[in-house]
């Protein structure tokens, strides 16, 4: 079996900015998620009271 070597790629130090933005998006995301999951629970029982009685 060949080893498969990958060529040396230098890559630029990513400023602390990017790092930062990336993950800000992502935990803006999970909440965003979290919050619309919670709506829809409570949006749900509200809906199987209201047929139930």
């Amino acid at each position: 079996m060949e080893v498969h070597h990958h060529p040396q790629l230098h890559h630029k130090p990513k400023p602390w900015k990017e790092y930062h933005m990336n993950i800000s998006k992502k935990t803006i995301n999970t909440i965003l998620r979290l919050f619309i999951y919670i709506i829809i629970g409570f949006t749900a029982a509200y809906f199987y009271k209201k047929l139930k009685n």
